[in-house]
């Protein structure tokens, strides 16, 4: 079934319309995410700026940058961020002789269970010496 000259110019009007539309939303698109990367370059400069100038504040002042253990910086007092990384050593220290008297009670735990078992097996001999089967 061939096409009037009217519908065929209607058909090529929609197709030109779907067309443009098409490429109207591609160029909406590219232009989006390039603002989209624009605003996120802006917003590393600014962030980068502020931890530059917040650096530049609090050192002036004499405080020292720490980063804590969920690794947010905080800016302490000389005096507090000694004595919290002394509180990081004792720490550590605490640790490993905890680790040597947990070892120590398992090695006097053994030594205790092999010392029952010589013993049982001692009994056992004893008994089966003087009562034969």
């Amino acid at each position: 079934m061939a096409l009037t000259p009217e519908e065929e110019k209607r058909l090529r009007e929609e197709i030109r319309e779907q067309l443009a539309d098409r490429e109207r939303r591609i160029r909406d698109s590219i232009n989006k995410e390039e603002e989209e990367r624009r605003k996120h370059i802006e917003d590393r400069i600014r962030a980068q700026i502020r931890e530059e100038e917040e650096e530049k504040f609090f050192t002036e002042r004499g405080y020292v940058k720490y980063v804590n253990r969920h690794g947010g910086v905080e800016w302490l007092t000389p005096e507090e961020a000694e004595k919290r990384q002394n509180k990081r050593r004792n720490k550590h220290k605490k640790s490993s002789s905890r680790y040597r008297s947990h070892r120590r009670k398992k090695i006097v735990q053994w030594a205790t269970n092999i010392g029952i078992v010589v013993v049982a097996l001692v009994v056992f001999q004893v008994l089966l010496k003087y009562n034969p089967i």
